[in-house]
């Protein structure tokens, strides 16, 4: 997954200067001195056309034409098809936009917000995107329903108060106010809301709860953590010597799974994770993310916590299919309360390949979500296996429409692949 700070055209005639200064890729590397003003760039599209032109803060003049193009519209008049303009122009060095900006961020230690993805988050592509000021992610404004940029500071829809919409709370801060802008998170779904807003539509006893952590948005997301809680490393046997079991990365003193764990337990939960991330890597290439540096797998199997949503993985649990106490099939998923859960990673030992038991672990787990009463299953399928998940385990490929249905939801983008949904069917 690459990432990078691209700007969006069309904020031109709505945002100020200041504005376009955190929004535009060209004028980051103009203003931080990284390119100079005029440095020659060139973009390779079909036929071996070539395009070459010189970048400026507000865009790119080309040679042949001496007319001024965004980074979106530049590559499009070098007939590229890529639509990932900050990779597919180029310096004369050979380095690409996105590779210049990574190298400045890596020598300067700048943080990570900084960098914003070069990809829209519900359809997949580049092109002219609208930042968010919260977090790495990037989106065109008509797959966000949006016809202009908002002013103002601006918070994707899984960053800002579900209630308000806003980065800050509407509701005026005065003596008996003061944590308004507090910003709460549910345990379960993830979804965020600001201390006032909550307490103006009364949800609630609200006295007390600003700091707190174990909190949920609804009694649905309620039930289904203490569901989950309840179901931590309790085999279930599903076929002769087969048991199926959810796991998860919890420590002793979590506050937000707590449960008293002892010794022996802890050393069996992480000698499971370690199995399950055995049969991964025996599947899938190291997927290191280009920002962070860490290895996502790892990550996602552990539950690691990160203040970046694209990075948070710990909603993550562990679906493991064992014979005889050998780890033979696994799967990661991540429940969203009662609207969506997420499967990011499936897999299975080469040698149980191929004898039904992806199938075994599958079923079980949608059972399991049905019990839930979790509505839609999104899973991410590689180009090579997609057939078997449309055509044996009952998948659709997600449409614009149907990602947009859950937008308010962090779900992972990994390029080259193909996400999947499947409505779950509520009668247990």
């Amino acid at each position: 997954m690459e990432n990078s700070s691209e700007g969006c055209s069309k904020r031109g005639k709505v945002l100020s200067m200041s504005m376009r200064k955190r929004s535009t890729l060209l004028y980051w590397l103009i203003d931080n001195q990284v390119l100079a003003s005029g440095t020659n760039v060139l973009c390779r599209g079909g036929n071996d056309i070539v395009k070459k032109g010189s970048i400026f803060s507000d865009g790119i003049i080309c040679d042949c034409c001496q007319e001024s193009f965004t980074m979106t519209a530049f590559e499009a008049h070098a007939c590229c098809t890529r639509h990932r303009p900050s990779s597919s122009i180029f310096l004369e060095d050979g380095r690409s936009l996105s590779e210049c900006q990574r190298e400045a961020l890596s020598l300067r230690g700048e943080k990570m917000e900084r960098y914003n993805d070069t990809i829209c988050l519900v359809c997949g592509l580049g092109g002219d995107l609208i930042l968010c000021d919260q977090c790495p992610s990037s989106f065109h404004l008509g797959c966000l329903g949006l016809d202009r940029v908002p002013d103002g500071d601006w918070f994707c829809p899984t960053c800002c108060c579900k209630i308000c919409h806003q980065p800050k709370c509407e509701q005026e801060e005065g003596p008996d106010q003061k944590d308004s802008n507090v910003v709460i998170m549910c345990v379960q779904c993830e979804q965020k809301f600001h201390f006032g807003c909550l307490k103006a539509i009364g949800f609630g006893d609200m006295e007390g709860n600003a700091e707190k952590k174990n909190w949920f948005c609804s009694v649905d997301c309620g039930k289904i953590f203490v569901s989950l809680k309840n179901m931590l490393g309790k085999p279930i046997k599903i076929a002769n010597d087969l048991t199926w079991t959810l796991f998860k990365n919890v420590s002793n003193g979590d506050d937000d799974h707590g449960g008293d764990f002892t010794s022996d337990e802890v050393s069996q939960k992480e000698s499971k994770l370690n199995a399950t991330l055995g049969v991964l890597r025996e599947s899938f290439d190291p997927i290191v993310d280009v920002i962070t540096k860490r290895e996502l797998v790892e990550d996602i199997v552990f539950s690691r916590y990160s203040e970046h949503n694209r990075c948070n993985f710990s909603g993550f649990y562990n679906v493991i299919l064992e014979k005889m106490d050998e780890v033979i099939s696994v799967a990661t998923i991540r429940i969203y309360g009662s609207n969506v859960a997420e499967i990011v990673f499936v897999a299975t030992k080469k040698q149980h390949r191929r004898q039904g038991m992806c199938w075994l672990l599958m079923d079980e787990l949608e059972r399991q979500l049905t019990c839930l009463k979790i509505r839609s299953l999104v899973l991410h399928s590689s180009k090579s296996t997609i057939n078997t998940w449309t055509k044996s385990f009952g998948f659709a490929i997600m449409s614009g429409h149907d990602k947009r249905r859950f937008i308010n939801h962090t779900l992972l983008e990994f390029q080259n692949t193909i996400m999947c949904l499947k409505s779950l069917d509520r009668r247990v």
